[in-house]
């Protein structure tokens, strides 16, 4: 992976280390993680908005769930999702570009409002990251050479340039180790870690509607599927070491948002030592590690449009 910059700040002093992790809930029940398949619009709410039923998959029990009756404002209705990090999914409102966090599993979270996300004409989404620090840095990666950032308060969007063609395509995720984020990237021209760091005058790039079709192609039920997947550890001091089939009782989650993983202890009726994965770029199933076997969680297509994996989240 390639570092990318640790702090977004125009006085880095300033920039709180304390984990959101460390705050504690009042809910006493966490729900099971989620393949978020789509919505439903099943009414009109009183503020101008939708009422929707939201469409789950619970890998625990390996069926599908609906959390109901769930009040869209206006603005979210006319947002379209173009990722979800840490429980937070985000969506671009298609008519003024502003980028919206909503919480769709605890409602009860406040949504965000983010600046008006500019990028350049004919580049689609790759994915959203957002940072576990107090003051919530939120980073947008579209193919091609730029990485937008945005921190709560800030009045615009940063916009990083990424060095290498190879890195265009990349995915951009948080650490929390680090407190830092990086692009993936497993090119075989990849040398070592660099370091993008923010250039004093942030470029600015050209308004575009959002209307990214990248992920609504299913024409006549085609769908690509998975074949073969392969997990590498990573060295601190030296990088990508080589692959392994056992990950122990770790899940991994790869969807179209920033991966994560979980113990099979905590969350039974989970495999462990399992990838499980979701989107039209896989297909929708399970891969056992240790047996390198692939096994196919519906047998029908994916739905249109983008799938994420939501962490477990108190509810």
């Amino acid at each position: 992976m390639s570092q990318l910059f640790s702090r977004v700040s125009k006085n880095p002093s300033s920039f709180p280390t304390r984990s959101l992790s460390s705050r504690r809930s009042n809910f006493s029940t966490v729900t099971p993680p989620y393949l978020l398949l789509g919505s439903d619009v099943v009414g009109e709410s009183p503020c101008g908005g939708k009422l929707v039923d939201f469409n789950l998959y619970d890998p625990k029990t390996q069926k599908q769930v609906k959390i109901e009756n769930q009040t869209l404002s206006k603005e979210l209705n006319e947002s379209k999702w173009i990722g979800s990090s840490r429980g937070w999914l985000a969506s671009m409102n298609k008519n003024d570009s502003t980028v919206h966090l909503s919480n769709i599993i605890n409602p009860l979270k406040k949504t965000i409002t983010l600046p008006p996300l500019t990028r350049d004409k004919f580049e689609h989404l790759v994915n959203v990251s957002v940072s576990s620090s107090d003051c919530c840095v939120v980073a947008v990666k579209f193919y091609g050479s730029r990485v937008s950032l945005c921190r709560l308060g800030d009045s615009e969007w940063t916009r990083v340039d990424v060095p290498c063609p190879s890195f265009h395509s990349s995915t951009v995720i948080y650490s929390e180790r680090d407190e830092r984020f990086y692009l993936n990237n497993c090119n075989p021209d990849y040398t070592g870690p660099t370091d993008f760091t923010p250039p004093s005058n942030p470029d600015k790039g050209e308004a575009a509607p959002w209307g990214d079709t990248s992920y609504d192609n299913n024409k006549e039920g085609l769908c690509k599927k998975t074949h073969k997947i392969m997990v590498f550890r990573q060295d601190e001091e030296q990088g990508l070491g080589p692959h392994t089939d056992d990950i122990g009782d770790l899940c991994i989650f790869l969807g179209d948002n920033e991966a994560f993983c979980l113990s099979a202890k905590d969350y039974p009726g989970l495999n462990p030592n399992s990838v499980y994965f979701g989107g039209h770029g896989s297909g929708f199933g399970i891969c056992d590690l240790a047996t390198r076997t692939i096994s196919y969680l519906s047998g029908s297509p994916p739905p249109s449009g983008r799938m994420f994996w939501i962490p477990p989240s108190s509810a």
